[in-house]
């Protein structure tokens, strides 16, 4: 377990069917702790790394489930 994402993350609240979380396994409850390498810690720290990556690049999140962290790919689109 990484003490850094201790007190680190942004709950997701609302997974779109058919949108690029839902197709990467995350679900309501999941806390999101980064998004390709950079912590997200509020909200607008999730919309500034989600900036970073380009539309249909694979890229890297971590996330808690039910107090165990997990990774997975994402593959974000455009208008998401």
């Amino acid at each position: 377990y990484d003490h850094v994402y201790a007190l680190k993350g942004v709950s997701i609240t609302v997974v779109r069917p058919g949108s690029p979380a839902e197709q990467a396994g995350l679900h309501c409850g999941d806390l999101l702790l980064s998004i390709d390498g950079r912590w997200t810690c509020s909200v607008n720290d999730v919309y500034s790394a989600a900036s970073k990556v380009e539309p249909d690049q694979s890229t890297e999140i971590v996330f808690q489930r039910k107090g165990e962290e997990q990774k997975t790919v994402i593959k974000p689109r455009r208008g998401f």
